[in-house]
């Protein structure tokens, strides 16, 4: 068994494990479930553990080759699918109920209006019935009264869509109660939400903030924060595909994390007769905690006896970065994000780290609360989500906290809310190490960017040279490729320091954005010399330019220790003039008394010595914003999309400029609009998230390298087109990353036509990748999920080699490459792809009119219907899409599809997929055998040299030509092929001679040749309808049915006197033929 294959078992296993701990502890049982009264988030919580364990036991299943072990996952797999049907039956019955119950109450308003949301209720009870009817054995009872009330229910449906009333009750139909009409509402959590389909979002400025309601769904962002209010596309309802995203994505390593519904915090219960404990359990601790730990304790046991202790533990003191401790978990880029939040409250007095934490009085400022139960809101996996925890914390054997916690001990925010956070990342005070602009948008949804400097602006200060541009040592990889009308912009997170400084400090004046910054690795002996610590995170508490241009960042270490000792350090009395004291309004000689890890840094020698600056935006910023959330199959498209993005997930954006017309006030005398868009990958282990090489297993994330490049629409009279090839019309290419977050920039000029498509896309795709899209821009937009390509309705496989790679068109083989016939039964726009391996150039073309369906050696002008152009390596494609009006339908025909590479001689294999929306039977291929299949073959050489180069005219034709007499002795089927040596034009012709030529003398005066020319009544074939042709592959007759008798065939130049040597192959069914030269 492979290490992989085991470590997949190891994580199924547990998975199970913990569902079925979840289904025990949450359900109590049948009983509950029997008698209704299984709280509905917990059996959310148990399907969605459920689900997570059956997919890794699916992946075990199609890994495993050793069949007893296939057969127990397989027990495994039905066992538990079952139990997973069971739950899902539930909820379909809970959403039936409720749906009746909405319907009942709505009946006296009749004629009904405004129907709508009952039958996305109903329907939503469909979805879950269908659900676990998937899961049960298709032939039992149960499916089939679930299949019974998927129809009444969808008749239902179309009975609502027509305003009709209800059914009136029946003593026989099932009836179940979910209380009032409210609480039937209220009730409904993630799964339940009804949610009309939509895929086109546009932005206009008039939306009202929202965030997921129990009775719908919508579309949000992060909270604004901001000094406008915020114009999110709020109202366009997500799609049901878009909530079983977010669904799926509440499973992070084991705990549910559901979304944040609107007013979670007024339906939350607060209070116990006994203290809460967190059913998850305690969170593991690092070997540092473990080694000191002295036990778990709740605040008001570790408080007591401590300074201020008399007034008893409270939330929250005061909101001040200066406070904020790390203490022995190994987060500070965590702890440098609170400090920053903190930074940000205090000086701008917004509430932003205060409001994530429940319970709230009545003023929204979070209070203690003696049931040690609270709620964080916290951003993770595309949305805000909840996590619930208690107030056990660890402490050493003198009470001492080992988390952090704030200075003020009988203060509790800071410990609670970096509980809730390692609880999200993992359930463990074992942190692995993130950055902080992760952590940021964590705590407050802000945009996270990462700026890294230029190689110019950084000095080495490891004793080894540095390995690697500074994207590598994020953990991100570029790959090159160029294409389109003009180079496109390569996206680097590295920027000049001075527009770095620029953006930063016009950013942190307004509060417009959060700024941590991390140290480069340096060398032991450098970083105690600068009082610095290698690869660590600091806050930004202000950033400063004073007199006449002097630049410093006041930074603090989450250590609240250890400050700066180069430059500008509080020692160092000779640079801290009192004009600069003044100005900075600090005081060295009293920080000299107090190591509290805040110290001012010169610009230079931030520059110098750090590494990069992470900046978190206010998402209020954009008037105009909007997210999306999808999942990318591993099987949608090839697993390294170097050659094709054509299945990639795609988006067109477009820029509306209608909508930019009524808003043009906003943005008066601004020359362009600025678009941002953040993918963000969802992850579902631990330890994935935070953006630097990893060591880690076989399926973590950090091997999912993402990232979004943006090319020109390129519109046809179906609407924009999908990007096929990654060199067409790109705008900007962004640089793969496994930062779980993705941030690409642009802006776009008013005389722009402002119409894009968004292009996702993996560096060696590996697994099923969930993800979100958001789009901000300072101008209105509309974003629309292009569809993706049709199903495969024909799939040709085939072979070049020595015999049948006949290269390229041109060349006097191409004849041999593989041909297909193409039968379209009805008019239908086809996508068509050959795949091959990459080190091979290859092409296609579709050929129709009077030769489509038989093989071909040339193509003539007006037959090709459909090709892929110059020839690619590993990959070609081509659309009827690419043409507009009817050319951009496939009609009703046969048509030969060749497919060849730019050599000949080539050995390889190739797939040919027609993607059409079609059923299967109206597209059909075979295919076509090679020239002269079934055929005795009759090769001869000759030449037009002397007195037989006639050329085409008379009388010289015929008497001036090489010309053999065939003799038929029996009837037979008879084509055949002529190749010049040379290119020029040719014919080749069969006629019938007089019976009384069949003596068979050897003179040419015994031939009717004053009569004869191609096309003349004794024509039995000519080539290409009489035409003299020059083509490599020579000219080719049509097969002809032949009696007994004798025969002329003629080989002719259309000019006089041409001579070059030839090739004639003539083809016949049978043997009962002899053929002679008699000129």
């Amino acid at each position: 068994m492979s290490a992989k294959l085991s470590s997949l078992y190891d994580e199924a296993f547990a998975a199970l494990g913990r569902a079925v701990e979840v289904d025990e502890t949450f359900a109590k049982g049948r009983q509950l479930e029997e008698e209704g009264r299984m709280d509905e988030e917990d059996r959310s919580r148990v399907v969605l553990q459920y689900e997570e364990a059956l997919d890794l036991f699916q992946q075990c299943y199609d890994m495993e080759l050793d069949p007893t072990k296939r057969s127990v996952v397989a027990s495994e797999l039905r066992t538990y699918g079952r139990r997973l049907g069971a739950l899902k039956t539930q909820t379909g019955d809970r959403r039936w109920a409720a749906a009746k119950a909405l319907d009942a109450a709505k009946s006296k308003a009749f004629p009904r209006k405004g129907d709508q949301d009952v039958a996305d209720i109903y329907l939503g009870a469909v979805e879950a019935y269908l659900s676990a009817i998937k899961l049960q054995d298709p032939e039992c009872a149960e499916n089939a009264a679930l299949r019974s009330r998927v129809a009444h229910i969808l008749d239902r449906v179309e009975s609502i869509k027509k305003h009709d009333p209800p059914p009136a009750p029946h003593e026989n139909r099932q009836s179940l109660t979910c209380g009032s009409q409210n609480s039937a509402i209220t009730c409904l959590d993630v799964q339940d939400l009804p949610l009309p389909p939509t895929s086109d979002v546009s932005c206009s400025p008039s939306a009202p903030s929202a965030t997921f309601s129990p009775s719908h769904c919508v579309r949000g962002s992060s909270s604004s924060n901001g000094r406008s209010p915020p114009r999110d596309d709020t109202t366009s309802y997500l799609t049901p595909a878009e909530v079983e995203v977010l669904r799926r994505s509440s499973v992070i390593k084991g705990r549910t994390f559901l979304p944040w519904m609107e007013g979670e915090e007024s339906r939350e219960q607060f209070h116990y007769a006994k203290p809460f404990a967190d059913p998850d359990g305690l969170l593991s601790l690092s070997p540092k905690q473990a080694a000191r730990l002295g036990g778990w304790k709740r605040p008001h046991e570790f408080i007591r006896g401590r300074p201020g202790s008399d007034q008893g533990p409270r939330m929250i003191g005061s909101v001040t970065p200066h406070s904020i401790m790390q203490e022995q978990v190994s987060d500070c880029s965590f702890v440098a994000s609170l400090c920053i939040c903190a930074a940000f409250e205090q000086r701008f007095q917004t509430q932003l780290i205060t409001k994530i934490l429940y319970p709230q009085d009545a003023s929204g400022r979070p209070m203690y609360n003696p049931s040690g139960k609270y709620l964080v809101k916290l951003w993770a996996n595309g949305c805000v989500r909840k996590v619930v925890v208690d107030d056990f914390l660890p402490v050493d054997r003198h009470g001492n906290l080992l988390c952090s916690s704030s200075s003020d001990r009988t203060e509790l925010w800071v410990s609670i809310v970096e509980k809730a956070a390692m609880k999200l990342l993992g359930g463990s005070y074992d942190f692995p190490g993130s950055n902080s602009g992760i952590d940021v948008y964590m705590l407050t949804g802000w945009v996270p960017e990462q700026i890294f400097w230029r190689e110019e602006d950084q000095v080495d200060l490891t004793s080894a040279k540095r390995t690697g541009a500074a994207q590598k040592e994020s953990g991100e990889r570029a790959r090159g490729s160029t294409g389109g009308d003009r180079p496109p912009l390569i996206l680097d997170h590295r920027q000049p320091a001075e527009r770095a400084w620029a953006r930063l400090s016009s950013a942190s004046a307004l509060g417009d954005c959060l700024t941590t910054i991390a140290t480069t690795p340096m060398d032991s002996e450098v970083a105690e010399r600068l009082g610095l610590i290698p690869s660590h995170a600091y806050a930004v508490l202000s950033v400063r330019e004073v007199l006449g241009g002097r630049r410093f960042l006041l930074v603090k270490n989450p250590w609240r220790r250890k400050s700066w000792r180069g430059p500008y350090c509080p020692a160092d009395t000779a640079r801290w003039t009192p004009e600069l004291c003044e100005a900075l309004g600090y005081a060295p000689l009293q920080a000299q008394k107090h190591d509290d890890g805040v110290c001012w840094i010169a610009w230079e020698d931030v520059r110098r010595y750090f590494s990069s600056i992470f900046l978190n935006w206010r998402p209020s910023l954009f008037a105009f914003r909007t997210t999306h959330h999808a999942l990318w199959r591993k099987e949608q498209g090839p697993p390294n999309d170097l050659f094709t993005y054509g299945q990639n997930p795609q988006y067109s954006l477009r820029m509306d400029r209608s909508k930019s017309r009524a808003t043009a006030s906003t943005n008066a005398g601004t020359a362009c609009s600025s678009v941002w868009l953040l993918l963000s990958r969802h992850n579902r282990q631990t330890s994935d998230r935070h953006g630097m090489d990893s060591n880690a297993g076989s399926r973590s994330c950090h091997e999912d390298f993402l990232t979004l490049h943006v090319y020109k629409s390129r519109v046809t009279g179906g609407g924009p087109r999908r990007v096929i090839y990654p060199s067409d019309d790109c705008v900007v290419r962004g640089l793969y990353s496994n930062n779980p977050h993705n941030l690409v920039r642009f802006d776009v000029d008013k005389g722009d036509p402002g119409a894009y498509v968004l292009v996702l896309s993996q560096y060696e795709k590996r697994r099923d990748v969930r993800f979100s899209l958001s789009v901000l821009s300072t101008a209105p937009f509309v974003l629309q999920e292009l569809p993706a390509l049709p199903a495969v309705v024909a799939k040709m496989e085939g072979t070049w080699g020595p015999e049948t790679a006949g290269g390229r068109l041109g060349l006097a083989t191409f004849l041999l490459n593989p041909q297909f016939a193409i039968a379209v039964k009805k008019p239908c726009a086809v996508h068509v792809e050959l795949l091959a391996p990459k080190e091979y150039f290859v092409s296609f073309s579709l050929i129709g009119g009077a030769r489509g369906g038989k093989r071909v050696d040339s193509i003539l002008q007006g037959e090709e219907v459909l090709t892929s152009g110059s020839y690619r390596q590993g990959f070609c494609a081509a659309s009827t899409s690419d043409s507009t009006g009817p050319a951009a339908l496939l009609r009703p025909g046969i048509y030969t599809l060749v497919a060849s590479t730019y050599d000949a001689g080539l050995k390889c294999n190739f797939v040919i997929n027609f993607h059409s929306a079609v059923d299967e039977g109206s597209l059909q291929a075979s295919v076509l055998l090679p020239e002269g299949e079934g055929f005795v073959r009759h090769e001869l050489g000759g030449a037009w040299k002397g007195e037989l180069t006639g050329g085409c005219s008379p009388p010289g034709y015929a008497a001036r030509n090489p010309t053999y007499v065939l003799a038929c002795t029996e009837r037979t089927r008879v084509f055949m092929r002529l190749v010049a040596h040379e290119n020029e034009p040719i014919n080749v012709t069969l006629f019938q001679l007089p019976s009384a030529s069949s003596g068979g003398a050897a003179g040419s005066s015994e031939l009717p040749v004053l009569s004869t020319f191609p096309g003349c009544p004794s024509t039995i074939a000519t080539s290409h309808n009489a035409v003299f042709t020059a083509s490599r592959c020579g000219v080719t007759t049509p097969v002809a049915d032949l009696t007994t008798g004798t025969y002329a065939v003629v080989l002719a130049c259309y000019d006089a006197n041409v001579e070059a040597a030839f090739t004639l192959t003539v083809f016949t069914s049978s043997k009962g033929m002899r053929l002679r030269q008699i000129l």
